[in-house]
């Protein structure tokens, strides 16, 4: 691990809209805004970022259900109640003291940003623009470095390279995982944050979306309610299934 230094040379998305979700909610429907959020970026070609918290304690899993904890059935107990199967890869992620947001960017967008091109440089990226951040907010920590071996297991007990750790005491803050799809991807990050850092518009916001892009506009409202109510349908469809959040592995 090394201390978190200013990166030179990070790239930058033209414009990111940005809608900082204040309505606490569910796991599935969490799950299905940022699935959503995804699609309409893919079709309006634009970039898009949602924060967001939860209404009471919950558990989501990684896409693939035979990877490490990433089974639902297996995950540890826990104080929620809810336990859902994301729409990106990685480990279990307990959820309830963080703030988190979904990142989509269509493959245009990328591509016009000079964005990296694998998964992890991506993952380098937004966790640079996450750190620059959230020192200048007067926050200690330290870039997990890339030759770190992580671990499969629930995903803030797992550091991999290019997650955010507490120095002091090595505890994760920060993580995510990704998905890909015709070029476009979406992010899914979690932060643990003291509870008055927790807001979705919480100032250390600001740097972090400023470091993501040159400009920012918010989601504009009629968006918010297309993706809402695509989201409903996504609950229905999937992310309230048992089929979905439990799936055999054969």
């Amino acid at each position: 691990m090394a201390p978190h230094g200013p990166e030179a040379t990070l790239p930058s998305l033209a414009v990111l809209h940005v809608w900082c979700d204040g309505d606490h909610r569910g796991a599935a429907a969490n799950m299905a805004l940022d699935e959503a959020l995804l699609d309409w970026s893919m079709g309006s070609g634009q970039a898009a970022i949602r924060l967001y918290t939860w209404d009471h304690p919950a558990i989501t899993t990684g896409y693939f259900p035979d990877r490490g904890t990433g089974d639902p059935r297996t995950a540890p107990p826990s104080g929620g109640t809810g336990r859902v199967r994301r729409f990106t890869g990685g480990g279990l992620v307990e959820h309830g003291e963080d703030v988190t947001f979904a990142l989509a960017v269509p493959a245009t967008a990328a591509r016009d940003a000079s964005l990296p091109a694998s998964s992890a440089e991506r993952y380098r990226w937004i966790h640079g623009a996450l750190a620059g951040a959230l020192t200048g907010a007067g926050m200690s920590l330290e870039t997990v470095a890339a030759g770190h071996a992580g671990r499969t297991g629930p995903c803030f007990t797992h550091p991999v390279p290019w997650d955010l750790v507490d120095p002091a005491t090595g505890r994760k803050i920060a993580g995510g995982a990704q998905r890909r799809s015709r070029g476009a991807f979406l992010h899914q990050g979690s932060v643990r944050l003291p509870e008055g850092m927790r807001s979705p518009d919480a100032p250390w916001v600001a740097s972090f979306l400023a470091g993501l892009a040159l400009s920012t506009m918010s989601l504009g409202e009629e968006i918010r309610k297309g993706l809402l109510a695509a989201g409903e349908d996504l609950v229905v469809s999937r992310y309230g299934d048992p089929a979905w959040n439990e799936p055999t592995t054969g």
